[in-house]
């Protein structure tokens, strides 16, 4: 459509100011005045003979800066336009905005409206645009995942990600434990690892998976890194016999906290026939009273209930009852709903 990028650059931008002003007429803010220049005039001879007959009418249109560029995206009926102007370019174009915009993708991530555009944008993009934006931003990865907008433009950049060499400055971004952490604990930024460790096969991430196996005891007792675990268990199955070295010597205390119990409830339900976890089980057994008693070690006593066949709750209300901890848990609030469990199963499936 266009013989050089010279034409390509002023034509195509005249237009899309004439279009965004036509769509805001009414809006002060977001109207856009180019001085001395008909754009019916221009558009009315749209063709590439045209265009190059009436080189020096083109010419006459300004040009537009990154800081002009920004505005118009900060905005919401302007950013709106060029969201949906974007889908209908074509790679010449595509090219054209991604250069404009070189230096400049962190803040427009960032913006309220902003981080909508790129998002699009880079679905539009092939390989070789998108490695150049990670490699622009990511001396700005962190600050980016941890964001409430840009956050989600980096996902959608995660998500594309097909090829060694983007795994590669994705896993370059955490050579530093303190922001890898700083990233797992944090609300937005926890979706981030979960997402790549999602989408980046598993042996294209060992500097992640390394990370997570190291800072697992902090991980598992904080809302946000107790999710990127179970997600971590997930795709990385194979590796689960150091995931169990990890919370061998602390399994009293996983089970005991506010988020470590969810841990230990995942792992029961994910793995309950598999011999890895014999020793979870009769751990559970032989704490079955201090756990039942404890607000959240309770809650891993009822999902091994749950989980047991009709025999093993049978042997389990056996084991209680000779002890004498049946009867303890009757006096205790937690205890009670543990207790409800096998009183439950003993109405319904005849226990006793």
């Amino acid at each position: 459509m266009f013989q050089n990028n010279q034409s390509l650059e002023k034509f195509f931008l005249g237009s899309l100011i004439k279009e965004i002003n036509e769509e805001s007429k009414n809006s002060e803010e977001t109207r856009i005045t180019i001085s001395n220049v008909n754009f019916n005039k221009n558009l009315e001879k749209n063709s590439e003979n045209n265009l190059n007959k009436n080189s020096n009418d083109i010419s006459s249109l300004n040009y537009i800066t990154k800081e002009e560029i920004f505005n118009y995206l900060s905005k919401q009926k302007t950013g709106i336009l060029l969201q949906n102007k974007i889908k209908e370019m074509n790679n010449e174009e595509i090219a054209f905005i991604l250069n404009e915009l070189k230096g400049f993708f962190s803040k427009i991530m960032k913006d309220k409206n902003g981080n909508y555009f790129t998002k699009d944008l880079f679905k539009l993009c092939n390989f070789q645009q998108r490695l150049n934006i990670l490699k622009e931003i990511s001396k700005d990865f962190i600050s980016l995942s941890i964001h409430h907008f840009s956050t989600h433009p980096i996902q959608t950049l995660i998500e594309l990600c097909k090829n060694d060499e983007e795994y590669k400055i994705i896993n370059s971004v955490f050579f530093d434990n303190k922001n890898f952490l700083l990233l797992c604990l944090n609300s937005n930024g926890s979706f981030v690892i979960q997402k790549i460790i999602s989408i980046i096969p598993k042996n294209k991430r060992e500097v992640i998976n390394n990370l997570l196996i190291k800072n697992f005891k902090i991980l598992v007792c904080d809302m946000y890194g107790v999710c990127i675990l179970k997600k971590f268990i997930i795709f990385s199955k194979n590796i689960f016999q150091k995931v169990i070295f990890c919370f061998f010597k602390d399994f009293e205390k996983i089970c005991e906290d506010k988020y470590g119990n969810y841990f230990i409830q995942f792992i029961l339900e994910l793995y309950w026939d598999k011999k890895e976890i014999i020793w979870i089980k009769n751990s559970i057994i032989r704490n079955f009273l201090n756990f039942s008693i404890n607000q959240y070690a309770s809650h891993v006593c009822e999902a091994y209930i749950n989980l047991c066949t009709l025999q093993e709750k049978k042997l389990l209300l056996k084991y209680l009852v000779e002890n004498g901890i049946y009867y303890i848990l009757l006096n205790n609030v937690y205890g009670l709903f543990v207790i409800g469990k096998l009183n439950c199963c003993k109405s319904n499936q005849n226990l006793s």
